[in-house]
């Protein structure tokens, strides 16, 4: 998924497909990364997405805050 998403991401950066980047990083453990790729979508969205990438933006961060420091 990882993968496609890159692709897609390449071609077009729309928020949604830098959502759906954002994602999949998120789900590979890219925590970071996902913070980031979802603070640009939301910026870049129309109002009425605005909520949905809010949302996934918090999952993110809260992710990323819970992660065990690595040594």
């Amino acid at each position: 998924g990882l993968r496609l998403a890159e692709k897609a991401f390449a071609l077009d950066q729309a928020p949604y497909i830098t959502d759906t980047l954002a994602e999949a990083s998120f789900q590979n453990g890219k925590l970071q990364r996902a913070v980031a790729l979802e603070e640009d979508a939301l910026k870049r969205s129309k109002r009425r997405n605005k909520s949905f990438f809010r949302t996934n933006l918090k999952r993110y961060r809260q992710a990323l805050r819970n992660q065990k420091p690595k040594m």
